[in-house]
């Protein structure tokens, strides 16, 4: 039996160009469509009072030396 070659076609340069171009294109446009929904969302939060603002943090109150030996004495504190 002959063995039957088959000739396998391979794209040539400019139609993987183009190919490759295709794809970029369509990629492009879905991230510029999820970017566009991200500023939609960051612009709703803004609007709604839930913002990525900075957190309070209480400060520490500082006691004086007479709270600090009343706090001592009633076992709040431990000496050291």
């Amino acid at each position: 039996m002959d063995e039957i070659k088959e000739e396998v076609k391979q794209p040539n340069m400019v139609e993987s160009a183009k190919a490759q171009a295709d794809r970029l294109e369509g990629l492009n446009k879905e991230i510029g469509e999820k970017l566009k929904r991200l500023e939609e969302l960051k612009a709703f939060e803004a609007l709604g009072g839930r913002t990525e603002g900075a957190k309070q943090v209480e400060a520490v109150k500082e006691i004086t030396p007479q709270e600090y030996a009343k706090q001592v004495i009633e076992g709040k504190i431990k000496f050291k």
